[in-house]
């Protein structure tokens, strides 16, 4: 198991049992493909690329979610097993497990809504 900095950790720690875990997964994964560790912004857990561009993930008492913008939308389409969109946000739950691929479709997701030169060089494909 990661440790994340204290205020990330105080966030899972408030978000409900049944989530917690999930949620730690899919930071972990998150951090270990994107290279960053995540930070708390807008009272979620970022993980920001090159300033405004970022994907945002939480957890409620009926679901997690996937933030950032319409970027995600086409997901909802192409993973309904997985994801339920919900305006600008993907929720997902915690059965079944996430597959990692799924992580992957939101990564290159982001990646291709972004302008090619603010994409980190070290997550460039």
């Amino acid at each position: 198991m990661t440790v994340f900095a204290d205020e990330v950790e105080t966030y899972l720690a408030g978000v409900p049992v049944r989530y917690r875990e999930p949620l730690r997964a899919v930071a972990e994964v998150l951090a270990a493909k994107l290279g960053i560790q995540p930070k708390i912004s807008y009272g979620i857990i970022a993980f920001t690329l090159s300033g405004k561009y970022g994907i945002y993930i939480s957890g409620w008492k009926d679901h997690m979610s996937f933030h950032g913008g319409h970027f995600l939308e086409p997901l909802a389409e192409t993973h309904p097993e997985l994801f339920t969109r919900k305006g600008a946000t993907l929720w997902f739950q915690d059965q079944p497990p996430l597959p990692e691929a799924a992580i992957d479709a939101v990564i290159a997701a982001r990646l291709a809504s972004m302008p090619e030169e603010l994409i980190p060089e070290n997550i460039r494909g």
